[in-house]
């Protein structure tokens, strides 16, 4: 008699589903776990390439001022380009006035814009370039809402 009721408490025949259930479960949470590390890597390659391309257009814009500096010459370089906004055109070959034209790359608008702060003797040139990123829009109001890279180089007169 005991033996039987021994039996009855090893029947398990429920535990199976409830077993299966749980593995489930369990193979449930590491699948999001895991796509949603696959999305947040995507995520951040497509970051780390849009700064590279605002990395590159606004090397591009301080490599122009290099060549006007070089065809120019030093007098005429400070006095053609006294303390204003500036911009390069999407082949790089000309300086520009606002307002810059905006340049498409990845399916992205980059705008590229160029400040000259002149004192006579040192021509300090800044590059901002901005873009959206993904489908955030920016906000107006705050500068800081818009991903962007700056590049500031100093020409002085070279002896």
């Amino acid at each position: 008699m005991w033996w039987n009721q021994f039996r009855n408490l090893k029947d398990d025949r429920g535990s199976t589903l409830i077993e299966l259930v749980i593995a489930i479960m369990v193979a449930g949470v590491i699948l999001v776990a895991v796509a949603i590390g696959i999305m947040s890597s995507i995520q951040q390659t497509a970051s780390a390439r849009y700064r590279e391309i605002g990395t590159t257009l606004a090397q591009e814009g301080i490599e122009v001022f290099y060549k006007e500096r070089a065809k120019l010459g030093w007098q005429n370089f400070v006095t053609t380009y006294i303390g204003v906004d500036y911009c390069v055109n999407e082949d790089t070959k000309a300086i520009e006035s606002p307002p810059c034209v905006v340049i498409t790359q990845l399916s992205h608008d980059f705008n590229r814009s160029i400040l000259v702060a002149n004192n006579g003797t040192v021509i300090d040139v800044g590059v901002t370039v901005e873009w959206t990123a993904g489908r955030n829009k920016p906000d107006p109001t705050d500068p800081n809402s818009r991903p962007s890279v700056t590049f500031s180089q100093k020409f002085a007169q070279t002896y």
